[in-house]
């Protein structure tokens, strides 16, 4: 059996030069938004980030996914 595809179906698997870089400026956009929280470290951690990992993150570049920011442990109370 031949494995066929319409065009239709290739054209809904391509990725336009639009999609990547509206993705790409979505990321730039939070990891500027992440190193102005790095000023201030009260609101990382108001927003629950930990700051290793949302450093690692500010120093990537847009063509490279968003990493999983950890949130900081909570410590239970005894």
């Amino acid at each position: 059996m031949i494995f066929s595809m319409t065009m239709r179906h290739w054209a809904e698997l391509a990725i336009s030069p639009r999609q990547i870089y509206r993705q790409w400026k979505k990321r730039s956009q939070l990891r500027q938004d992440l190193s102005r929280m790095l000023a201030d470290p009260y609101l990382l951690d108001d927003v629950g980030f930990n700051r290793d990992s949302a450093e690692i993150e500010v120093s990537r570049s847009p063509w490279h996914p968003i990493s999983n920011l950890r949130m900081p442990p909570r410590l239970l109370p005894r």
